[in-house]
């Protein structure tokens, strides 16, 4: 694990406890999820996190579109440019 990585696990961690213990997915500039409250899911692919990272729009993932952004879940998905972390963008995924 890179220090970024250690990081954003640092903060979706504190991040979790503030917002009822929430899922909470930060995602590389190629939508792999680098950290996460699921720590079973880092280094899986995010579907979501692709979509927003190809068109720089928000993507609301719904129940029924599970089956397509699997393992995504519910939730939404967002740009975030980390200019401070070498300017690599990445997206943060709040579920």
């Amino acid at each position: 694990m890179n220090e970024f990585a250690k990081l954003a696990q640092d903060f979706v961690e504190a991040t979790s406890l503030l917002v009822g213990q929430r899922t909470i997915n930060i995602m590389d500039q190629k939508g792999v999820i680098i950290a996460s409250t699921e720590k079973h899911r880092i280094g899986d692919f995010h579907q979501g996190a692709a979509e927003v990272l190809e068109t720089g729009k928000p993507v609301l993932i719904k129940k029924e579109d599970l089956y397509r952004m699997y393992p995504g879940g519910n939730g939404r998905n967002v740009k975030k440019d980390w200019d401070r972390a070498g300017g690599k963008p990445s997206a943060f995924c709040l579920v």
